[in-house]
């Protein structure tokens, strides 16, 4: 297949820089919270005993496995708080993320099973998770391998959730994943990082 060099078109970086306030309706975008006015509406939320959910992610490109995750996760409670790793501290390799985190911010907020959104300033939960203390933190079923590696940043997921008195939970996987169909169907990688690799390739074959 064709590939897309989406980055490099000017409607894309057009879209980027001049619509993304206006992607979505104004009520959808007040889900959008700072980690202070997160706290505020979570505290008034656990005054009325309602159970709080968190899911954490990049999010780079919406599939059917993230809505299969957030439905599941909405089940275990009431309200159900998604944060999003800031596009600095993505570690997914060259390219990434592949949209920006004005678009994965807008586009979380649209969805109506999600109460709120937040913006994560590291590549881990942990500032959110201390903010609001949800009662159930939760993770893919594909991700409960890493608890093995007790350096792991799911391991450290787990201490800390543990220690705020929630709990750590998994939810069952969808064989989809952000970064596989990144690159089947899109150019992801800059141009510098594809000189290194076809390098690489070149010395291979030698």
């Amino acid at each position: 297949r064709k590939q897309i060099e989406i980055k490099n078109n000017l409607c894309y970086n057009y879209f980027v820089s001049n619509l993304t306030k206006k992607m979505i309706p104004e009520n959808l975008r007040k889900k959008i919270k700072s980690h202070k006015e997160l706290s505020e509406e979570i505290k008034k939320h656990k005054a009325e005993n309602k159970k709080i959910v968190h899911c954490h992610g990049v999010f780079d490109l919406i599939h059917p496995g993230h809505i299969h995750q957030f439905n599941q996760a909405k089940q275990m409670g009431d309200i159900l708080v998604v944060s999003l790793v800031n596009d600095h501290y993505v570690r997914k390799g060259p390219g990434r993320p592949f949209f920006p985190q004005e678009l994965r911010l807008d586009w979380i907020a649209s969805l109506e099973l999600v109460n709120y959104v937040t913006l994560c300033d590291s590549e881990g939960p942990w500032k959110v998770m201390e903010a609001i203390k949800p009662h159930f933190f939760i993770k893919g079923r594909d991700a409960e391998h890493l608890l093995k590696d007790p350096g792991s940043g799911l391991s450290k997921d787990k201490i800390l959730i543990e220690s705020l008195g929630g709990e750590l939970h998994f939810t069952d996987s969808l064989p989809f994943h952000s970064t596989e169909i990144l690159k089947k169907f899109f150019n992801t990688h800059p141009e510098e990082a594809k000189n290194i690799k076809n390098k690489q390739s070149n010395k291979r074959k030698k």
